[in-house]
């Protein structure tokens, strides 16, 4: 399963505000939505397996979370699951 996330507006909002601190919002953000996501699709996966939480966690995990040095390249703009 995998599922992406386009950010848009991002440019706009670093011009119009402190880069440093848009940039710390936007990786809080990401973050947060990434774990509810994943915290979703855990809920998902054992309403359809009888599988225990903690063994679904051990398999489902974020590749590439929202961290500064990642976050503004081009191709950062897709958060993969695996």
């Amino acid at each position: 399963m995998e599922i992406s996330i386009k950010l848009e507006g991002v440019e706009k909002a670093l011009r119009k505000f402190d880069p440093d601190i848009v940039r710390r919002a936007a990786n809080q953000a990401i973050n947060r939505v990434a774990g509810s996501a994943r915290t979703e699709a855990s809920k998902l996966i054992r309403q359809e397996y009888n599988i225990k939480a903690s063994r679904v966690s051990d398999y489902l995990m974020i590749e590439a979370p929202g961290q500064k040095e990642t976050l503004w390249k081009p191709s950062s703009q897709v958060a993969a699951w695996v």
